[in-house]
């Protein structure tokens, strides 16, 4: 930094100084001139250097500020509702958690330290479940609810910091933390790379979300946009899902403005369920239409009623059936190793 000194001084005092006139460089000072009429006066510049470190913090201000205020803009248009178009895609990034809730329960060994063990299904013949397996199922489970809570709260802001940690804590997981613990490469197994394709097909759901922001009305099931035989499907296989259904509406509840107390919102859902089966029901009879009061054919009973008579046959006899034709029901155990202690009273055992 060059600290620029104006003076206006006489021809006689100007030795030892630079002179600078208008589009001209710093250099020596030209002699006086002989004309006694000419103005005496000049305009004389004293470069000065001055240290840096005296000007340093302020030099370190002026660019945070310069270069901050593209992302404190990027910020404040993300916060202002009225300049977006908003969007609904919560049912997409619970897809994808909900699949990567699949991928950790049946390729946890590729997370763990074992290699080749059978996988998960291994653990559960040995009646042992590992403390790591249950840690990243809670963990997977509670970001699920974490991102339902900010959901039904429209908390942009929640969302904004939620999304950096997801994406600082998933990368250090993956590539630094994984590895470390297993002992083997990020891409040496597919369960870890299936769960981190998902995860950023995650993220970028999410990021779109946050760009465009929260509609004013997001209750219901994604499910039940439309009437038709996907939609119907999808909405009862939700519906068989254990618990899944009364921990949405314990959330929607919790985290809703609502007047209404628990037991009357448990029983609008209730309500909401059944009319959205009759609606479907009424939308499958217009789009197969069927001549009023006639007897259904033997096909479709057969087919139908007589495939659910059989599956549900089976799922009675095939128990029995399978301990009644294995190989180990009937064998006799026989033991191969007996251990015998005989003691009298508190004192030591005279016998092992």
């Amino acid at each position: 930094k060059v600290h620029e000194t104006f003076e206006v001084r006489k021809t006689d005092d100007l030795a030892g100084l630079s002179m600078v006139r208008i589009n001209e460089t710093a250099g020596p000072m030209p002699p006086p001139p002989d004309d006694p009429n000419s103005d005496s006066t000049q305009l004389c510049v004293s470069i000065q250097p001055e240290p840096v470190k005296k000007y340093f913090p302020q030099i370190v201000k002026e660019a945070v500020l310069q270069y901050s205020s593209a992302l404190k803009a990027f910020f404040r248009e993300l916060l202002d509702r009225q300049s977006r178009k908003t969007a609904d895609v919560y049912g997409y990034m619970f897809l994808c958690d909900f699949v990567n809730f699949f991928v950790i329960l049946f390729g946890f060994s590729a997370f763990g330290t074992q290699e080749g063990d059978g996988g998960v299904l291994s653990y559960f013949e040995e009646n042992r479940v590992p403390v790591t397996f249950l840690l990243m199922l809670i963990i997977q489970f509670f970001l699920i609810v974490v991102d339902r809570a900010l959901y039904l709260r429209k908390n942009i802001v929640g969302k904004i910091l939620f999304q950096f940690f997801l994406i600082i804590g998933l990368h250090v997981w993956m590539f630094f933390v994984l590895p470390a613990t297993t002992e083997r490469s990020f891409n040496d197994t597919v369960p870890p790379i299936l769960y981190y394709m998902i995860k950023c097909f995650y993220l970028l759901f999410s990021a779109y979300q946050i760009r465009c922001g929260y509609p004013a009305r997001i209750l219901g099931n994604f499910l039940t946009k439309g009437f038709t035989m996907a939609n119907f499907s999808g909405f009862k296989l939700f519906m068989t899902v254990p618990f899944l259904f009364e921990l949405r509406t314990l959330m929607d509840w919790i985290w809703t403005d609502t007047s209404m107390t628990l037991f009357d919102w448990l029983k609008m859902e209730d309500i909401f369920t059944n009319v959205y089966q009759m609606k479907c029901m009424r939308q499958l009879e217009e789009d197969l239409p069927a001549p009023r009061g006639q007897k259904k054919g033997l096909m479709a009973k057969y087919m139908m009623g007589g495939g659910m008579m059989l599956g549900i046959i089976f799922l009675i006899w095939f128990p029995l059936a399978l301990f009644a034709f294995s190989n180990a029901v009937g064998e006799p155990n026989i033991p191969y190793d007996v251990s015998v202690t005989l003691r009298i009273g508190p004192y030591e055992p005279v016998y092992m």
